[in-house]
């Protein structure tokens, strides 16, 4: 095909991608675009470029994680440049980015397989469907369609070295590699599909080796890393806890399996959308669920063999592609934070796109009766295409705001987190009354993350609840020592109604804790002045020069307490 023909059909999907995510612009920020765009320092100045490659993602937030996305906050960086904190330029470069996938997927199947009905139905499915829509409209889902727009690009090049044998663009191949594992650890199985993509290809082992070891020996530099110097957590177990389900690989094969009829039926039948999707853990093969993915997973193999040896290796492909960029996200080998989420599909459903294109476009005619297959198999591809576009629009009405979010997601999944991400959703609007309503829903349905208590402390105290907040706050504490938010908030609550002394008491009470932490000794050198115990006022703020001796404010207000305690 000639630029031209790529040119219009860059145009069409540029006019269909916008045509379904253009009602997403108005949508705003919430949940973890709060941490990694809104409170995060790190994004607003270049001068904290260098943090991006030596800390967390949600560091510049005051905050822990052990994601490390570069290039992530990079992209943030740059839309913070050009739009402050203006949502719309977000979206519109989630949007692009999607459509720049779209038609990067197209070229890479024209590439591999020279067949454009097929290369173009997958990207177009790719494109429309509403699954995408928590990597597209939910501002911080960036990290799958940039790594992947990285991906793919790469994978490009590779396609370049081979047929054109030059290595500039391997070299360019590894580097984009590089760019992808740099916004989002997920992309490390990239040399892995490479590798199959050259055993379709008959290529003699050893050439296959030659080809991908430098793929492989950069996964293997960053997984080292990952391990080491940027490990920022528990890498090797992201689930947080030792439970039978990390404990035991064949229980996470078998759970696994059982997801894979959900990710089906959300891939034909994409409705009833909606974050915090949970699974039960299974613990034997025998469950209906396991049995009935295994009988699917065996005829995919078989279909994929048949059409292998007659010398067809788009279904094939199609199979790997599938199940090699889901296996890192499939609990297998490292346990990880989720069972299942819709934005785990952004890669995968090329896969199974790419089989479905297959089949419709090369087995349905050469069945019996194709002369009426062939017509009704358009028709029903016509309505599934417009259903996508349909269900991807009404997807993004409800990422509009937090509360139209949260509200959603209960009636579907009803959990601690949601009812407190909604509950502070409230509270933003200042709508207290359901804000302690969610608080309380929240610890009623799992009561153990302080968090929640603190927060509906905060709730009562804008009630003037006084009391029922130093409760919530003492639970907060209670449940985890070293929660600084909660020792503020009691102290601050305190400090309103002048009780200096309850004040000084809870911030003592956390510099036991965290003898060196600047904001409390700030608050508790305060509350000395405002007691005019001027001379432990003076040393509270002096230890703060001992830690941070440049303190000219610091310096500043000790010379104003000097000078009232001589006025005494």
């Amino acid at each position: 095909m000639n630029e031209k023909s790529h040119f219009k059909i860059f145009l069409l999907f540029f006019l269909l991608g916008f045509l379904v995510y253009l009602n997403s612009f108005q949508n705003q920020f919430f949940w973890d675009d709060d941490d990694t765009i809104v409170k995060n320092v790190y994004i607003k100045s270049w001068k904290f470029l260098p943090n991006y490659f030596t800390e967390n993602l949600i560091a510049g937030a005051g905050l822990h994680s052990n994601y490390w996305r570069p290039l992530l906050l990079f992209s943030f960086s740059l839309d913070y440049k050009i739009w402050k904190l203006f949502p719309f330029g977000y979206h519109l470069t989630n949007t692009l980015l999607h459509i720049l996938n779209a038609f990067l997927i197209y070229y890479l199947l024209l590439l591999i397989f020279k067949n454009q009905k097929i290369s173009f139905l997958t990207a177009l499915i790719f494109l429309l469907h509403p699954l995408q829509t928590e990597a597209v409209t939910y501002v911080t889902g960036r990290g799958d369609p940039l790594s992947i727009f990285f991906i793919l690009i790469s994978f490009i090049f590779y396609i370049f070295a081979k047929e054109k044998n030059q290595n500039k663009f391997l070299i360019l191949s590894c580097l984009f590699f590089i760019f992808s594992l740099l916004t989002k650890e997920t992309v490390i199985f990239f040399p892995a599909l490479v590798l199959f993509y050259e055993i379709l290809n008959r290529e003699k082992f050893k050439k296959i080796l030659i080809n991908t070891s430098p793929l492989f020996f950069i996964a293997l530099i960053y997984f080292i890393l990952r391990l080491t110097v940027l490990n920022f957590g528990q890498t090797l177990n992201l689930y947080g806890e030792e439970n039978i389900f990390t404990k035991n690989i064949h229980y996470r094969i078998f759970t696994f399996l059982n997801i894979l009829l959900t990710y089906y039926s959300l891939y034909f039948l994409p409705i009833h959308l909606h974050m915090e999707r949970n699974a039960p853990i299974l613990t034997t093969i025998f469950h209906p669920g396991v049995i009935f993915s295994l009988l699917i997973l065996f005829l995919i193999v078989l279909v994929s063999i048949y059409t292998f040896k007659k010398g067809n290796k788009i279904f094939s492909f199609g199979f790997g592609w599938f199940f090699i960029s889901l296996f890192p996200l499939s609990n297998i080998l490292i346990p990880i934070s989720g069972l299942l989420y819709e934005h785990w599909l952004y890669f995968p459903l090329v896969g199974f796109s790419l089989i479905l294109s297959y089949s419709i476009f090369e087995i349905l005619p050469k069945l019996k009766f194709n002369r009426f297959l062939v017509p009704i198999s358009y028709l029903l591809l016509f309505l599934f295409l417009g259903f996508l576009s349909i269900r991807t629009i009404l997807r993004n009405f409800d990422w509009k705001d937090p509360i139209t979010f949260y509200n959603q997601t209960l009636k579907y999944s009803e959990t601690a987190r949601i009812h407190n991400n909604l509950a502070m959703a409230y509270a933003d609007k200042k709508d207290f009354e359901n804000a302690i309503f969610h608080y309380q829903k929240a610890i009623e349905i799992s009561d153990v993350y302080p968090q929640t208590h603190n927060n509906l402390g905060n709730a009562y105290k804008e009630t003037g609840q006084f009391e029922k907040a130093v409760e919530e706050f003492e639970k907060a504490i209670k449940m985890d020592p070293y929660f600084f938010f909660a020792y503020n908030n009691l102290a601050g609550l305190y400090f309103e109604q002048k009780n200096y002394d309850k004040a000084i008491e809870v911030y003592q009470k956390y510099l036991k804790i965290s003898p060196q932490n600047l904001n409390i000794l700030y608050n508790l050198g305060i509350v000395y002045y405002l007691k005019k115990d001027y001379d432990k006022a003076i040393l509270t703020f002096q230890k703060i020069l001992e830690i941070k001796p440049q303190n000219e404010e610091i310096f500043n207000l000790i010379l104003k307490i000097k000078a009232e305690k001589e006025k005494r």
